[in-house]
Order: structure tokens, then sequence, then C-alpha cells
């Protein structure tokens, strides 16, 4: 998973509204599941160009973690930096995409993880 990072702020995806897939109409974070062969890091860039059409993207690990809110998947997650802005992106994948300030994300309809994340990314941020 990628926590997306722009000029603009955090950007997020808002989910389709589908009872099918988890967290219907919420507000989350980009990633997907590795393919065969595939390391996490290949992976989280293959994703963001998938969903996002991001080229220019530069990522770093920042921990990985259980999904204990979903299906129980180990996640790695990604600090991923872009210098476009969500106009600039094209996203194939949820209803819609903005980029939001901390807070503003924390005030979101998000997925359990999603938020999880961000809480943990904002504290770790804050002792830096």
């Amino acid at each position: 998973m990628a926590l997306v990072l722009s000029p603009a702020g955090i950007v997020l995806h808002l989910r389709d509204d589908k009872s099918w897939i988890p967290h219907p109409g919420c507000w989350s974070l980009f990633g997907g599941a590795v393919e065969v062969g595939e390391l996490p890091a290949e992976a989280v860039l293959r994703e963001l160009q998938e969903k996002l059409g991001l080229d220019e993207v530069a990522c770093r690990p920042l921990w990985r973690v259980v999904d204990t809110h979903g299906d129980g998947r180990l996640l790695t997650i990604f600090e991923a930096r872009t210098p476009l802005r969500p106009d600039q992106m094209v996203l194939t994948e949820g209803q819609a995409l903005d980029a939001f300030e901390y807070d503003a994300a924390l005030e979101l309809k998000l997925a359990p993880f999603c938020r999880h994340v961000l809480e943990r990314y904002l504290l770790e941020s804050q002792r830096a």
C-alpha cells in the first residue's frame, strides 16, 4: 500500500460503493496484490502506474503490518512522493480522487486500516 504525498497533500481515492468490495464508499490509500515473482517495491510502483498513471514517483518503505481489519494479509506500507497534483493524475479505480491535509483526511470516512496508517504516519512524522 502507498501513502501518496503530492504538493497538494495526501492523495486518497474514494472506493466504489459496491457491496462485494472491502470498505465500499470509504476513502483509501492505494495498493494491490503482489504478483508472482514481484517484490513489494515493484508491486507498489506498478499499482501506482496502473491506478493513477504515475511514472514520476519516489517510494520508500515505511513499515510492514498485518491488516487486522481486513483479510489478515501482511502489507508493506510505502511513502510515495510525486510532484503531480490530483488533477494531473488519471484515476482508473474508484469514484473520486483528491488531496487532503492530515487533519482533513482524518475527518473523512476512511477504511479502518487506512486510518491506522495515516495516524501512525502523522505520529512518526511529528517525532522526526
